[in-house]
């Protein structure tokens, strides 16, 4: 996580060139949003070309005439932690900003890891959420958004302030450093989190360093002359995935002739290959670079003073979705790759002795398998937790 300066990021967001009568203000600066303390602040908006705007903060009132593109720009002074406060800003029409606090101000950045919810099934995150209740701490954050070159503007929902209500939907990484840190300096902090889980480095950074690497000069270069109109490229990936998802299920060889399936039980899976689990099985060069559909089956030895009770799978994590079959029974279904599993099995579907664990697992993109921590994949049965790790 690197520390990210509310001045520093206002300076990154380019300005357009829109025209508009009123005194305009980007999604970064709105009500309960944190200024970074004891530094200068640049403070920016559009307005019709020529417009006097006036900013009214603290004691300072700056004035700035917006330019021919509708731009205008004041800077602060610096200010000390505290708040909160309120901000001024007028021109043919008046703004008022409510309830800012200056202190602290960093940015959460990265990928799946920093996007994770504190409400994910996060240890103890009920109880966390529960105490959540620090009105000093405000986040808010970027949407995602694709594009091909810097945008004037970023979508977002504003600050929010920590509460129980809005912090189960806080990166959960970003919440808890920064709960420490306004516990431990007892300043105000907001956090700007922009994460996108798997997205790779290349598109975090801007055109400009990319083409100091060869390998990425020709792509950099026909991104920037690219003219098209990005939302329809998108719309018609999104058909195609849709179409190759489709394709590959028609294909899928695992639902059988007479409507059996590769999870039914008497089915022989004696030559099929073994793989160690929790893992991906690209990175045990299983099925290198595989995308499509792949099938798993466990054993489970029951005993009997379990049979005909209820059993719980606790299946780890699945990249990306998986049906999930008990003795040929549909047991249960998740579509996102980062929620634990966790399906009931009805104790008609559990005998004594041999039973059939089968999960068929979708691998859209990237790696594909069971994932996380052994501890995670288990079956718990008469009151028992049986381990489903291993082969």
């Amino acid at each position: 996580m690197k520390k990210g300066f509310f001045a520093l990021v206002l300076l990154f967001w380019q300005i357009n060139g829109s025209l508009l009568a009123d005194v305009r203000l980007p999604k970064l600066v709105g009500d309960n949003m944190v200024l970074q303390q004891n530094t200068r602040l640049p403070l920016w908006g559009w307005a019709a070309p020529g417009e006097k705007v006036t900013v009214s903060f603290q004691g300072q009132k700056l004035s700035a005439k917006a330019g021919k593109d509708g731009k205008w720009t004041v800077t602060l002074s610096p200010v000390p932690a505290g708040g909160p406060y309120q901000m001024t800003i007028q021109g043919k029409n008046t703004i008022q900003i409510k309830d800012i606090l200056v202190g602290e101000v960093w940015l959460a950045s990265g990928q799946s890891n920093m996007e994770w919810r504190l409400s994910s099934n996060v240890n103890n995150f009920k109880q966390e959420i529960a105490n959540a209740d620090f009105p000093q701490i405000r986040l808010i954050d970027v949407n995602n958004a694709v594009a091909f070159r810097p945008l004037t503007e970023m979508e977002s929902d504003g600050w929010k302030v920590c509460s129980p209500q809005t912090a189960g939907g806080f990166s959960a990484v970003a919440y808890f450093f920064a709960r420490d840190l306004h516990q431990r300096y007892k300043v105000p902090i907001g956090l700007i989190t922009s994460e996108w889980g798997g997205t790779p480095a290349e598109a975090w950074t801007s055109g400009p360093a990319l083409k100091a690497f060869p390998e990425f000069g020709k792509q950099v270069a026909e991104m920037g002359n690219d003219k098209s109109d990005l939302t329809k490229q998108i719309t018609e990936y999104n058909l195609k995935r849709e179409a190759w998802l489709k394709s590959v299920g028609d294909r899928d060889r695992g639902y059988m002739t007479g409507g059996k399936t590769w999870a039914d039980a008497d089915f022989d899976a004696s030559a099929w290959k073994k793989m160690q689990l929790p893992s991906l099985w690209e990175d045990k060069n299983v099925l290198p670079d595989y995308d499509g559909i792949v099938w798993l089956r466990k054993e489970l030895q029951v005993p009997a003073d379990a049979s005909g009770k209820p059993i719980t799978l606790h299946l780890a994590s699945i990249d990306d979705t998986d049906s999930t079959f008990f003795n040929g029974r549909k047991v249960g279904s998740t579509t996102d790759y980062n929620v634990l599993r966790v399906y009931t099995v009805p104790g008609e579907l559990v005998k004594a002795g041999r039973n059939v664990i089968a999960v068929r697992v979708v691998d859209t993109g990237g790696s594909g398998g069971i994932c996380g921590d052994e501890k995670e994949l288990y079956a718990t049965m008469g009151g028992k937790n049986v381990s489903l790790a291993g082969s």
